[in-house]
């Protein structure tokens, strides 16, 4: 007997180790910074939790209290186990922006090598250091190979000059190189791929859907960070919370959200206001503060803190810029308020509004006195989550 269960024990390890992939992820633009939520923290650590070997490659640049520093080369094992190498660009005699758009990491292919990976994911399509994931694929042609861009027209190649000399020119050279050798582009929203068809001339054939996700919070979860954040802040249950967050400028149209919710004058709403401020529009956003003890200013917060609050709260406004923080709201269970972007329109299933000024906004805000619409949308918003932004789910794309 003793014998027959080793056998099985052994059996059960050989087949664990068998199916054990070496997923690599290369963010040479996203700045990967500890501690967030942005899709670069979570795949890549819903990697690992499936049981595979995990690398990520960054820049030397990361966010500290919402601001873009630069760090040193480094590489470490994070606490989740994934391990984490930073490359710093070629170029130092280059301007700055010339040389972060260029992407020149000699390292690179040697990192790729040493690790042999099963999978990679490149994070966006730019940059001289795609040739190095072309070299790898030619090399090892049974390498899974995927592409993902985040970059739409809101975001990027807004100039003539942009548009053109780095997207049009000099990246789509690189990707006509590229490109047989990729298995798959994943586009996080329908303003992505729309960029990728005019840029690199992809056709839809090539291209999937993957959103930017999160993990769908379960009942007994957040019933307890929601208490637990709540007595922390002085709220109780008869409060209705709002959450508005990120790095605030005008395309956030913060302003516009302070100013409707204090035309909306129930003395149970509470807006927390999580993120940092541009300079620009500081002074007013605090003049506005200071005038409605209603509006609570936290500060930056890491992704799980911001996590927490979202859970404590009843409803995620974002009237502005997009921002991922919206779909780790709708895996909290919020119900939304957004701006009607195109790549908005799968998030919004009678799960929210959508608003274009700030009339409509002040509105929409107070339709929320509503316990049971809350509710309503919450579930809505649980339901959606499950089907569409689960990274369980969105993982287990990459082992196909």
């Amino acid at each position: 007997m003793v014998c027959a269960n080793w056998f099985w024990v052994c059996m059960k390890n050989f087949e664990e180790e068998n199916n054990k992939l070496r997923v690599m992820h290369i963010c040479l633009a996203s700045h990967y910074t500890e501690g967030m939520t942005y899709q670069d923290n979570i795949l890549p650590a819903q990697n690992r939790k499936d049981g595979h070997d995990v690398l990520i490659v960054s820049d030397c640049k990361a966010y500290r209290e919402g601001r873009l520093v630069s760090v040193l080369p480094e590489e470490k094992i994070l606490e989740d186990g994934v391990r984490l190498v930073r490359l710093d660009f070629a170029g130092k005699t280059l301007p700055n922006f010339l040389r972060d758009r260029l992407c020149i990491t000699p390292r690179l292919f040697l990192v790729i090598e040493e690790f042999r990976p099963d999978v990679i994911l490149y994070h966006g399509i730019f940059g001289v250091a795609m040739f190095a994931v072309a070299k790898f694929k030619r090399r090892y042609p049974e390498t899974k190979l995927y592409f993902d861009t985040h970059m739409d027209y809101n975001n990027s190649g807004r100039g003539i000059a942009s548009r053109v000399l780095q997207y049009k020119f000099f990246n789509r050279l690189i990707w006509r190189f590229v490109a047989p050798l990729v298995d798959k582009v994943f586009y996080i929203s329908y303003e992505a791929r729309d960029f990728a068809r005019d840029m690199y001339n992809i056709d839809d054939d090539g291209m999937e859907f993957f959103p930017l996700g999160g993990f769908v919070k379960e009942y007994a979860e957040k019933a307890e960070i929601r208490k637990k954040i709540r007595d922390h802040y002085g709220f109780d249950e008869r409060h209705t919370i709002f959450v508005h967050s990120g790095k605030f400028n005008g395309a956030k149209r913060t302003l516009e959200v302070l100013r409707a919710f204090s035309k909306v004058s129930d003395p149970l709403f509470r807006l927390m206001i999580v993120g940092v401020f541009d300079n620009e529009i500081q002074q007013e956003a605090f003049h506005l503060i200071n005038n409605d003890p209603r509006l609570v200013f936290v500060g930056w917060k890491s992704g799980e803190d911001l996590v927490d609050i979202l859970c404590a709260s009843d409803c995620y406004l974002q009237p502005g810029s997009q921002s991922a923080t919206l779909q780790v709201a709708i895996c909290c269970g919020l119900p939304v308020v957004i701006y009607p972007f195109k790549s908005h329109f799968p998030y919004l299933i009678n799960n929210g509004y959508f608003v274009r000024s700030e009339s409509e906004l002040a509105k929409v805000i107070g339709l929320f006195g509503s316990a049971s619409m809350i509710d309503e949308m919450s579930r809505r918003s649980i339901s959606l989550a499950r089907s569409l932004l689960d990274y369980k789910c969105l993982a287990a794309r990459l082992y196909r």
